[in-house]
């Protein structure tokens, strides 16, 4: 396991695996575990799920400066988002018309639909990715 995320709504779980990615349905009221398995071949070391859609938001890791926007129902990417070589992706979030992007010193905020820059933030150096939104 690379990295965790929930989605929006709590629901469910992204996994970021060696091969992959997972879901897992967070429902604490029955004893049968919802799982599905997608195996890409590709090393994941970020994955962020939209709400309970097919779209997942990757960062492969031999290739931390792309963002790629999958589609799990097609099983195939919509698009790529690439940064500068030496700026590695820390975290990405979702929300249902934006998609925030965490560099190391930096922070770029997409409209999701669009996929066009509304803005960038010069930040602190944030080696972890922190970043949260509602």
């Amino acid at each position: 396991m690379k990295s965790i995320s929930t989605n929006q709504s709590q629901e469910y779980f992204a996994i970021a695996t060696d091969v992959g990615f997972e879901i897992l349905q967070n429902d604490s009221g029955t004893t049968r575990l919802k799982k599905k398995v997608q195996d890409l071949n590709k090393d994941i070391a970020l994955v962020e799920m939209m709400y309970k859609t097919n779209v997942i938001v990757l960062v492969y890791e031999n290739m931390r400066n792309k963002v790629v926007i999958w589609d799990d129902h097609e099983k195939k990417n919509r698009t790529e988002i690439t940064f500068n070589a030496n700026q590695l992706i820390m975290n990405i979030k979702l929300r249902k018309d934006m998609m925030i992007v965490v560099l190391k010193d930096k922070t770029f905020i997409f409209n999701f639909v669009t996929l066009k820059l509304i803005e960038q933030v010069e930040t602190f150096p944030n080696p972890m990715g922190l970043c949260a939104l509602s």
